[in-house]
């Protein structure tokens, strides 16, 4: 059964707003530790959200980007380009 949720989750790509601090770090690390591709918005916290994401390649997590509030753009490219 935990092998079929690695794979189902192994490809879906999740935007975390407000994901640098508090619940939203949190949430970040629990859905990287689920094999969720995760970008981690911030917009203030750039160091916090630095932190996050250095903390989650060195577990060996894939593709965890941190974006400021100010690039939405980007992250509609992103997704987008997982489809």
């Amino acid at each position: 059964m935990e092998e079929n949720r690695e794979k189902s989750t192994a490809n879906k790509v999740v935007v975390v707003t407000g994901g640098s601090r508090g619940i939203g770090a949190q949430i970040v690390k629990t859905l990287a530790n689920e094999n969720y591709k995760v970008i981690l918005n911030y917009n203030n916290s750039k160091e916090q959200a630095e932190k996050i994401q250095q903390e989650l390649l060195e577990q060996g997590k894939v593709l965890v980007f941190c974006l400021r509030t100010l690039q939405t753009k980007k992250i509609s490219c992103l997704t987008n380009a997982e489809k």
